[in-house]
C-alpha cells in the first residue's frame, strides 16, 4: 500500500513520509492503523498489523505494478493538478490504481493475467458510476506476440473505429500504443522518459494552461533529440543543416512548427525536419494573395522529388494521392500557429513568417501560438 492517511485525514505517499514509529497511518479503505516499513531492500510502503480483515489492501503486489503505479502518477502530475494514487471509492467498493477525480477518469495498470469477467465486471462498475477507465498493459500481458482475448479486453477507444492498447514496460524503460490490425497488434514504442507523448495518446481534455506547458515540454524534448543527432552526425540530418547554413539559420533560431509530430511522416524518407523545414521556406515566400490548393501542394512535392530535395519511401501498393497527407498535416499545423489562414473550404494563405529565435531559453518559454 502506497497511500496512507494521516490522523488529519490527509493521504500521505509511502516515499515521502520519514520514518517515525510514534505517528499513526489510517487505511483509505478499511480505516484500520497500519504502520510504515521502510528499508534498504524493499520499497517503502504501508501495512496492515497481523488479523487485519481488510480486504481492499490484501493482494501482493510485484514490484513491476508498484514501481510502474508511481510512474503513471509522476506522468499525470506533469498534466493535471490533482491525480490520486489508490484512491478508495466506496461506490464501487473498489479502488483504481490512480484516479483524475477531475476527469472522472480511472487508471488501472494491469502487470498479470486476469479473468475477463473481471474485466467487464470491473468497467462496468465505473461506467455505472459516470467514470470512463484506461487499462494499461504491463509487460506479462504484452508477452505474446498474437492479439489475445485478454488483450482485446484492455482496448480503449474515444473513437469507435480505432481501438488502441496502452502498454508499459517499466523495467525495460519504455512505453508505447498498440494498434489491433488482424491478429496482431503493432506497437509504437518510447522511451518512458518521453512520458509527456505518453500523456498525450489519452486524448484528454487539458486547459489552456496546461496544453501549453505540455507543448513547452514536447519542443525541449525533440530539440533535444536533434541535437544528438547534429552530435552524432547522423547522415540523414546533414542536408538539413547545409541547408541551415546556407539560410544563416541554426538549430537555436528555426521555429517551433518544425518540432510539432506528425501522425504520416511516417511516408517520407527524407528527415522530417528538413521537409518540413522546405516547405515552410516555400509557405513564407508566397505573396499573402496567393491561395495554396490541394493541387498547386501536390505540384510543389513534385518538383521537390524531381529535384531530389525530398523522398518518399516506396509505397507501390497505395494510391499515390495518399503523399500529399503529411504536407496537409503540417499546413493544419502552420494555421494553428497563425503562419497561415484558410481560404475556404480547401485552401490556405499565407498570413505571416513563423517566429525565429535567438536563444533555446525563449524557444521553450515561448508559447506555440505567440
Amino acid at each position: 500500500m502506497l497511500m496512507a492517511m494521516n490522523e488529519q485525514k490527509e493521504l500521505m505517499m509511502a516515499l515521502e513520509v520519514p520514518l517515525n514509529h510514534s505517528k499513526t497511518y489510517y487505511c483509505p479503505g478499511c480505516r484500520e492503523a497500519v504502520f510504515l516499513k521502510k528499508g534498504t531492500h524493499k520499497m517503502a510502503h504501508f501495512s496492515h498489523y497481523p488479523g487485519s480483515n481488510c480486504q481492499q489492501f490484501s493482494e501482493g503486489e510485484t514490484l513491476e505494478h508498484v514501481q510502474g503505479k508511481l510512474w503513471l502518477h509522476q506522468l499525470f502530475s506533469r498534466s493535471f493538478a490533482k491525480v490520486e494514487l489508490e484512491p478508495y471509492l466506496p461506490e464501487l467498493q473498489q479502488r483504481p490504481d490512480l484516479l483524475l477525480p477531475d476527469q472522472r477518469l480511472a487508471i488501472e495498470f494491469q502487470c498479470s493475467s486476469i479473468p475477463i469477467d473481471l474485466v467487464a465486471e470491473r468497467t462496468a462498475g465505473y461506467q455505472k458510476h459516470h467514470y470512463r477507465v484506461i487499462w494499461i498493459a504491463g509487460s506479462p500481458v504484452m508477452a505474446s506476440k498474437s492479439l489475445t482475448a485478454l488483450q482485446k479486453s484492455l482496448l480503449f477507444s474515444y473513437q469507435a473505429n480505432s481501438p488502441k492498447l496502452l502498454y508499459l514496460n517499466i523495467q525495460a524503460n519504455h512505453a508505447g500504443l498498440a494498434t489491433p490490425r488482424m491478429r496482431q497488434l503493432f506497437t509504437t514504442q518510447i522511451a518512458t522518459d518521453a512520458v509527456e507523448i505518453f500523456a498525450d495518446w489519452l486524448q484528454l481534455s487539458v486547459s489552456t494552461e496546461q496544453r501549453s506547458e505540455l507543448e513547452k515540454r514536447q519542443i525541449k524534448y525533440w530539440h533535444q533529440q536533434l541535437e544528438r543527432e547534429a552530435f552524432y552526425r547522423n547522415q540523414s540530418l546533414l542536408p538539413f543543416l547545409q541547408l541551415l547554413y546556407e539560410d544563416r539559420e541554426s538549430l537555436i533560431s528555426i521555429p517551433r512548427e518544425l518540432y510539432q509530430p506528425l501522425a504520416s511522416d511516417w511516408m517520407i524518407r527524407t528527415h522530417d525536419f528538413e521537409w518540413r523545414y522546405r516547405l515552410l521556406k516555400w509557405v513564407e515566400s508566397l505573396p499573402t494573395y496567393h491561395v495554396i490548393t490541394p493541387k498547386r501542394l501536390a505540384k510543389w512535392i513534385g518538383k521537390q522529388v524531381q529535384a531530389e530535395h525530398i523522398a518518399y519511401y516506396r509505397l507501390p501498393t497505395l494510391d499515390q494521392s495518399i503523399k500529399i497527407a503529411p504536407l496537409m498535416e503540417f499546413l493544419g499545423e502552420l494555421v494553428s500557429s497563425g503562419v497561415l489562414k484558410k481560404q475556404g473550404a480547401i485552401g490556405y494563405c499565407r498570413r505571416g513568417q513563423a517566429k525565429r529565435f535567438n536563444s533555446l531559453e525563449e524557444k521553450f518559454t515561448a508559447t506555440h501560438r505567440e
